[in-house]
């Protein structure tokens, strides 16, 4: 495991490395807005069998997809929820527009951004953690956890400790809470 500390001075630099680790079908851990996550590439999908085998997961389990930009969402879903994902978005919440693909998710993070933006690509992200244990909250955590794999970690410090991304279904028409997480759907739905 390799932890590269990220700040102002050597941001750039460091997600070139990240970016080039991802393209080489690397695992990447980044800061989050819930805890760190782990991210791939989706074009790999052996990363998807080791991201089950780390996280003790079940063969068929879905991931989420994080991505840059609001669109990229809005434009999947129905046009009666677009107003409730404008508010929802970015945030800690996992959009599902379609039951048979992974969840949506634009999240508050210059890095991920950054990184989704360069490789003009979504990445495959699920939180740092083996599916029995909590998340990891900073690089340390993710390095107890998984220190014995070639994971890039891109340390920005600790994430506050919170709930779970909310899930919710905007396949129907109306909203529909899978998970409970950080986020109250009832206080934005009136």
């Amino acid at each position: 495991m390799i932890i590269l500390t990220v700040n102002a001075k050597n941001r750039p630099q460091t997600i070139k490395k990240a970016i080039n680790h991802l393209i080489v079908g690397g695992i990447v851990a980044a800061k989050a807005d819930t805890s760190y996550a782990l991210l791939v590439l989706p074009r790999f999908l052996e990363n998807h069998r080791i991201l089950n085998k780390i996280k003790n997961a079940r063969h068929n389990k879905q991931y989420s997809l994080f991505v840059a930009k609001k669109d990229d969402i809005i434009s999947k879903i129905p046009e009666q929820h677009h107003s409730l994902a404008d508010k929802l978005l970015p945030g800690q919440v996992t959009i599902v527009y379609d039951k048979k693909r992974p969840g949506l998710r634009l999240i508050d993070s210059e890095t991920i951004t950054s990184l989704i933006a360069a490789l003009k690509s979504p990445l495959t992200a699920t939180s740092a953690n083996p599916s029995d244990l909590l998340p990891a909250r900073n690089a340390q955590e993710v390095e107890a956890y998984f220190n014995h794999l070639p994971i890039l970690t891109l340390d920005e410090g600790e994430v506050p400790a919170q709930k779970s991304s909310t899930v919710i279904d905007l396949t129907g028409p109306k909203p529909k809470v899978l998970r409970r997480g950080a986020v109250s759907l009832s206080s934005l739905v009136k």
